[in-house]
């Protein structure tokens, strides 16, 4: 079953490119966007928020095979109405939409699942920075949430890597994370970053 030829629905546009996202959903005024939670040359959040923030009649469903609680959770809190896994068959992509459009929030079952556990984490589990982050460390932490090792963070700030690792050991420390993926799932939870 394809959404075209789901009853009552019509896809009125596609793209690949962030870039033409904007222009389509002025030119089409779709009631319901599907996107993906990684769009090259994007920041996906910022792009979720822009769209709410322009056009807040269109609910956005995230259709991804990334699950990982962080980004999910940052890009809820950007404003995205719903997001199931590209595991799910297409019959519940339907739904979903359907479940949008009738304002109700469509989740993967392994999305609620993850996302339970995180909001399970008690917020005072993680002490408030002693410290404010300097702007290198602010830096190189917006770079780790875009997924950069090191020595490409390194290549970014044209720096040593040494110099990274210090800062990371800085930002771990201020944060009181154990791991850079703690680190940056704190940073987006405290809407520090964006993914």
């Amino acid at each position: 079953m394809q959404i075209t030829q789901a009853s009552g629905m019509r896809v009125v546009g596609e793209t690949g490119e962030g870039s033409k996202l904007l222009p389509l959903i002025h030119q089409e005024k779709p009631d319901v966007l599907i996107l993906d939670a990684i769009i090259p040359g994007v920041r996906t959040s910022a792009l979720v928020r822009r769209i709410k923030s322009e056009f807040p009649q269109v609910k956005i469903i995230v259709f991804s095979a990334y699950e990982d609680p962080a980004l999910v959770r940052g890009l809820l809190a950007a404003g995205v109405d719903g997001y199931m896994l590209k595991e799910e068959m297409l019959s519940r992509v339907v739904d979903a939409v359907r479940e949008v459009i009738r304002g109700g929030m469509p989740l993967s079952s392994k999305i609620t699942a993850n996302m339970h556990e995180m909001w399970q984490q008690d917020e005072p589990s993680h002490p408030p920075m002693p410290e404010p982050l300097t702007l290198r460390e602010q830096e190189v932490l917006e770079w780790m949430a875009r997924g950069l090792s090191n020595r490409a963070i390194a290549e970014k700030l044209h720096v040593t890597e040494r110099t990274v690792k210090f800062h990371v050991g800085n930002i771990l420390g201020k944060l009181g994370a154990r791991s850079r993926v703690e680190a940056v799932r704190i940073a987006i939870e405290k809407g520090w970053v964006d993914v």
